[in-house]
């Protein structure tokens, strides 16, 4: 015996005398209780053997050390595979074939396909017999019969499908004709297609013309005539024709009588010919099946499919077989299991426990009056273990030692079992956490639910059962104790189980047995979930038990618990019967009874909770601990807990919510998350993050900048590709000489059709070995779109060049050429409505098109219609194209002369536009380097100071190099060079040229040169064009902009620094002012003329700002001149030599007055309105207003309010000589003369002694 324990000999044990095992020995080398080691040698030493056990007792594990000893002997006892029977159910199967694999036995099959356990998946047979190889017959045989299988289904479908049809349309020819050429040949060759004189019978078939000639109701006619089938099939033989008109009816009707039946014997035959395929392939697969399980060591399998496989079991020849849950099953499935050669069975279970389940309980149960006469629930475990009259019971191992209830359970069904024992591992379980109980039947007295008016319902359930314990299961798992596959949840009904399972599923996932879905699936309910909590009784009114009244399902209910154990029933339903009566007195002496649940806190253990209602676990027991708030500090912040009291497990779950206060090693930013949160890298956006490559990323999350390396500048550049030399624009961080790299410039090859290639130069261009370069194009698939010649459809086919387009498979219909009142081309006069055929293929009509492409916009037009002049072209551009209106294509130059003019027009307005476009583009760009630069100035003009002189010569080298770029710009841009300038000299050459060869020639002109001396107007009277210039003017504007930054900057400087060391640079920048006024003025002139008057407000403003900067300046840094000598230009503008500031001044006044005018002139204007006002005020001089107290109290604050106020000093206001305030900060004494701003008197003084004049200020103080 090789079960014994590490350390111990091996024990023998002889079947023949098996009073003579030593079961102390036993007990001592195994393990197993007393109990366990007789049931084993039970097992070893009796051909039929049953072993008996209450709950827990380790039945299945003395099975597991039965099967271990004889396989130990298997190859010596020639045994072959033990199969292992269980009930139905599939759970118990699986479990005791788990416990076999766990101790190394691992030649395991289990039969059947309903096993849910992953660990077992790859021992089914499904899965086994794979890997077993079918022999050639085997194979042979298999195709063989697949394909005479599929043929019967092909014939029986089309005889089906025939049968179909003519029962929906019985008289028919189509399937009537076929019928009567097998089986009545004669009377089928008189029904011919082609007549006596060779006429061919189209339309109808011959039987439909021969039963057209009476007129006949779809159905079937019983009105026969006087002759019979038989004789009208006779007279139908040899002349069907000569057959009366309603006797062919009957004739038809009997025919397809006959065929119906005649098929319907085929349709059995194929029918019978399948299912013997069907059976041959079963056996196929049952022989490899066989030779799979005869492999194996032990083969696992229910009952229901032992009665499927019961040939393929019978094949194997098994000697042994062990029925795991023998109590539970039915004997008849017992008898099925003794197959020939079975030498030995075993039978495991409790006859105690459930019995087994039939169908007619009423009738045939033995617990029923009218059931004792059949017992069919009677297990044979029973009926043998029991005994019966004429028939004394066998010999049962009894197991009597209990290792799964606590003590106080395992009492409560020793009136069950009077010899049970407790292990002494019950007696160390621990309480249940969050409860005072570990046993309680909570009493109470709501009904339960009846059908509506009082109608009988098929299973029972109480609501308030359902809400009371799914709170139970809620605070249990609270705990953090016990997971939900600890908890079971019992009910006898198939209703209570249906709302348990749809109250847990919200919170759980919940598990049911194999037995609970068939029968919910009996009733019409399909639940497949997993998992559940406690033991629910019912309540009632009239004290019916119901399912609950007998011995046996009070034992297995009360049995399954290991921990503890709570009822929820009325107990004066359950006092009458004895079993119940003697729980409720054992947890009755101990308290364990009553009409709520005593909930206990592990954290604050004398806090009384009692819930009686389900809305008392929510109230009292909010999170599975008390109502009073947790004491506890969170780890590992140490935050107070604000969670009302809970399980230490719901403790160590709970996040902190208080804001992060941890620092990151990587950077000094706040974390902002939570505090229960981990950190994990940060998010704070940087902004204008500067990158290795010298770009700037508007926003990058902060971690990303600690690995740059994984940082993508997507700044578009140039970048010449090596390979090709193209330049190309990508992203600042790719790699252009990478390998992988591929250019993406578009190919410029184009193929012989005409078609560019669509694919890149790196896709095309190929490098081999040797740096030897090659293409391979993608082949053109566009659309041809070459004319056909026949009409005016273009091929619409993929390109194909090389080869003819064929003809136009299009529907050609009618061309519709008026548009105007959509006429066909055959409904139009030529000599009233000519046609103009367009390059494209289509045609119109003359007005049709003179309207859509816009005559009338070159040529003036009479009253009638009629062309009498030419329309100025000076004015804005052309709106569109002119293109054909069905397709869209432009009407090509001189493809026809009738709307050249329209056609030029169009033409040199594009080119206008292109080049306007153009300027305009490089003008933006100048204004954004302008921006950038102004802003640079300002920002570093605080660094210079002393180095004022040394750095102003290349401080502006930016804006000068900008300034000469713009001039360029304005030279590119001046009337010269504008495509409607180079038309114009084009003409006069042509024209020129022209004259002098008509001069030279000799003999008369051609009719050309006649036509073409032909014009409405004369060669004098050519109108001048009209040059644009907006961008001209804009970019002189943009100059002036840069030269009053420079100037702007200089004074700017040069104020700050008033001394000597910078007064040749002051002197030289004043002298610039004047020729920029001139310019400016210049400027403003231009823009009134060219009707553009924004930029004339704009330059307006400029003179005006440069005005006030000059006289800004000249206040800062006085010249010792009287003024600065001016330039001839400098006359035009004041009217004398000798011209002022003051003069300046009033030109800007009166220009900015001219602009005010300007602002109502066009939309838009209201944008500068505001602004000349506000610049037109400064040019009106000093304005006073009393100060009111309230600017006083506003302005003493302000003084002495922050950092550096004359508060923080003790300094102190002062009058000039004629009342104008001032104050001095510090220590409020003066160490500086300066003069006031407003009357420019002396203010201030020298070493703490002020002016004459200056007296204290005692009323802002």
């Amino acid at each position: 015996m090789h079960v014994t324990r590490d350390g111990h000999r091996p024990l023998k044990i002889d079947p023949s005398s098996p009073s003579e095992v030593d079961i102390q020995a036993l007990e001592k080398s195994t393990g197993l209780d007393r109990g366990q080691c007789y049931g084993l040698v039970a097992a070893l030493t009796r051909e039929y053997a049953m072993i008996q056990g209450p709950p827990g007792t380790g039945k299945s594990h003395v099975g597991v050390q039965f099967v271990r000893v004889l396989l130990d002997h298997k190859v010596k006892a020639s045994l072959g595979p033990i199969i292992v029977i269980s009930c139905y159910t599939n759970h118990a199967l699986d479990q005791f074939l788990k416990h076999l694999k766990a101790i190394g036995i691992d030649k395991i099959i289990r039969i059947g396909g309903q096993s849910r356990d992953e660990e077992l998946a790859g021992n089914n047979l499904r899965v086994v017999s794979r890997w077993e190889t079918s022999t050639r017959l085997e194979g042979r045989v298999l195709a063989e019969k697949y394909q005479e299988r599929e043929s019967c289904f092909r014939y029986s479908e089309a005889i089906m499908s025939t049968l179909h049809s003519t029962r929906k349309d019985y008289l028919s020819p189509n399937s009537l004709l076929p019928f009567l050429t097998q089986y009545h040949p004669r009377i089928a060759a008189q029904f011919k297609l082609k007549d006596e004189e060779g006429f061919l019978l189209v339309g109808k078939s011959p039987i439909e013309v021969w039963l057209g000639g009476f007129e006949y109701e779809q159905g079937p006619h019983n009105d026969r005539a006087s002759r019979s089938i038989e004789e009208l099939r006779l007279a139908a033989e040899t002349n069907v024709y000569e057959i009366a008109p309603r006797q062919r009816r009957t004739l038809a009707e009997a025919w397809h009588s006959e065929m119906a039946e005649e098929m319907s014997g085929q349709l059995f035959e194929f029918l019978d010919q399948a299912r013997a395929c069907q059976q041959r392939i079963k056996g196929v697969h049952s022989d490899v099946d066989r030779r799979t399980l005869l492999k194996a060591d032990v083969v696992g399998v229910t009952t229901s499919g032992l009665a499927r496989n019961i040939e393929t079991l019978r094949g194997i020849r098994s000697k042994v077989i062990i029925c795991e849950e023998a109590g539970e099953v039915k004997e008849p499935d017992i008898l099925s299991a003794l197959m020939p050669g079975v030498e030995h069975f075993i039978q495991i279970g409790d006859h105690r426990q459930l019995r087994p389940q039939i169908q007619n309980y009423l009738k045939f149960s033995l617990e029923t009056r009218i059931g004792q006469a059949y017992q069919l629930d009677r297990s044979q475990f029973e009926r043998r273990a029991v005994g019966e009259p004429g028939l004394g019971p066998l010999p049962v191992a009894q197991l009597n030692v209990q290792r799964r209830m606590r003590p106080e359970i395992s009492n409560l069904i020793r009136s069950v079992y009077p010899g049970l024992k407790d292990h002494p591992s019950v007696h160390n379980y621990p309480d249940v956490v969050g409860m005072r109980h570990n046993l309680f039947w909570l009493d109470h007295d709501q009904p339960e639910e009846s059908g509506s008016d009082g109608a009988p319902v098929r299973s029972h359930s109480n609501h308030w059962e359902v809400s009371m314990s799914v709170a139970l299961v809620r605070h249990l798992v609270r705990q953090g104790e016990y997971s939900p596959e600890d908890i079971a949840l019992l009910t006898p009904y198939t209703g209570q189980l249906q709302n348990l399972k749809a109250a847990l599923s919200k919170d759980f996932e919940v598990f049911l047995s194999d037995r609970d879905l068939e029968t919910l699936a009996l009733e019409g309910i399909d639940m497949r979930t997993s998992t559940t909590a406690n033991r629910v009784e019912a309540n009632n009114n009239i004290s019916k038990v119901g399912f609950l009244r007998t011995e046996n399902r009070i034992n297995v209910l009360l049995s399954r618990a290991k921990h503890g154990m709570y009822l929820i029933g009325n107990t004066k339903t359950y006092l009458h019967i004895p079993m119940w009566a003697d729980v409720f007195r054992q947890l009755d002496d101990v308290k364990a009874v009553g009409q709520a649940f005593e909930l206990s806190c592990p954290r604050h253990p004398d806090t009384p909770i009692h819930c009686e209602n389900p809305a008392d676990f929510i109230r009292l027991s909010p999170k599975g601990g008390c109502a009073l708030i947790c004491d506890q500090r969170l780890e590992p912040c140490g935050h107070r807990c604000p969670a009302p009291c809970h399980s230490k497990a719901l403790h160590d779950a709970f996040s902190c919510l208080q804001p992060c206060p941890r620092f990151r090693d990587t950077c000094q930013h706040p974390c902002q998350k939570l505090c229960g949160e981990t950190c994990g890298p940060c998010h704070v956006q940087m902004r204008d993050f500067l990158l290795p490559c010298g770009h700037k990323l508007e926003q990058i999350e902060c971690y990303r900048t600690l690995n740059l390396a994984t940082v993508h500048c997507h700044r578009p550049v140039k970048k010449t590709v090596r390979d090709c030399e193209h330049t190309v624009t990508v992203d600042c961080s790719t790699n252009v000489a990478d390998e992988g790299f591929r250019c993406p410039t578009k190919c410029d090859h184009t193929f012989p059709c005409g078609h560019g290639c669509v694919g890149t130069c790196g896709k095309c261009r190929k490098v081999g070995d040797g740096g030897v370069v090659s293409y391979a194009h993608q082949e053109c698939r566009k659309v041809c779109k070459r004319a056909f010649r026949t009409c005016t459809h273009t091929c619409s086919k993929t390109c194909h060049e090389g080869r003819d387009c064929g003809l136009c498979e299009r529907q050609c219909e009618e061309a519709r050429v008026d548009l105007l009142e959509f006429k066909p081309y055959s409904e139009i006069d030529l000599s009233d409505s000519p046609i103009v055929v367009l390059t494209c293929g289509h045609f119109f009509t003359g007005e049709t098109l003179d309207g859509m492409i816009g005559m009338n916009d070159v040529y003036s037009t009479g009253k009638a219609g009629e062309y009498y002049g030419l329309q100025d072209l000076s004015g804005a551009f052309s709106g569109r194209i002119p293109a054909c209106p069905d397709c869209r294509v432009p009407i090509q130059q001189y493809s026809t002369r009738r709307y050249n003019r329209v056609v030029n027009k169009a033409v040199i307005d594009e080119t206008v536009k292109r080049f306007l476009v153009h300027g305009r583009q490089r003008l933006q760009n100048f204004q954004k380097r302008f921006n950038e630069s102004e802003k640079a100035l300002v920002s570093s003009r605080d660094k210079l100071k002393a180095a004022v002189a040394v750095a102003v010569p290349n401080r502006y080298t930016d804006l000068a190099n900008l300034h000469n770029e713009t001039g360029e710009l304005k030279k590119d841009m001046t009337a010269e060079h504008q495509p409607t300038k180079k038309l114009f000299d084009a003409i006069l050459t042509f024209e020129r040229n022209r004259k002098k060869g008509k001069e030279k020639g000799k003999g008369k002109d051609t009719l050309e040169q006649v036509m073409g001396d032909l014009s409405i107007e004369g060669p004098s009277e050519l109108p001048q064009p009209v040059y644009n210039q907006q961008v001209t003017l804009e970019a002189g504007l943009l100059q002036l902009k840069v030269k009053e930054a420079i100037l702007r900057d200089k004074f700017t400087l040069f104020a700050q620094l008033n001394n000597g060391q910078i007064l040749s640079l002051a002197e030289h920048s004043a002298k610039q002012v004047i020729p920029f006024l001139v310019t400016c003025k210049t400027l403003v002139t231009q823009s009134s003329e060219a009707k553009l008057p924004r930029l004339a407000i704009q330059a307006t403003l400029l003179f005006a700002q440069m005005t006030q900067l000059e006289s800004w300046f000249r206040y800062k840094c006085p010249s010792p001149k009287d003024g600065i000598e001016i330039t001839p230009a400098m006359v035009s503008m004041t009217g004398r030599r000798n011209a002022t500031i003051q003069n300046r001044q009033e030109a800007a006044k009166k220009l900015l007055e001219e602009a005010l005018a300007l602002c109502d002139s066009f939309d838009g204007g209201v944008d500068f309105r505001s602004e000349v006002e506000q610049t037109l005020r400064l040019f009106e001089g000093p304005r006073y207003e009393e100060v009111t107290p309230e600017e006083i109290a506003a302005i003493k604050s302000a003084m002495i309010r922050g950092r550096g106020g004359i508060a923080t000093h003790s300094g102190h206001w002062y009058n000039c000589e004629n009342g104008h305030p001032f104050a001095i900060g510090e220590c409020g004494m003066p160490m500086e003369e300066a003069r006031c701003p407003d009357c420019d008197a002396r203010i201030g003084g020298q070493h703490h002694r002020m002016v004459g004049g200056v007296s204290r200020a005692t009323d802002m103080e």
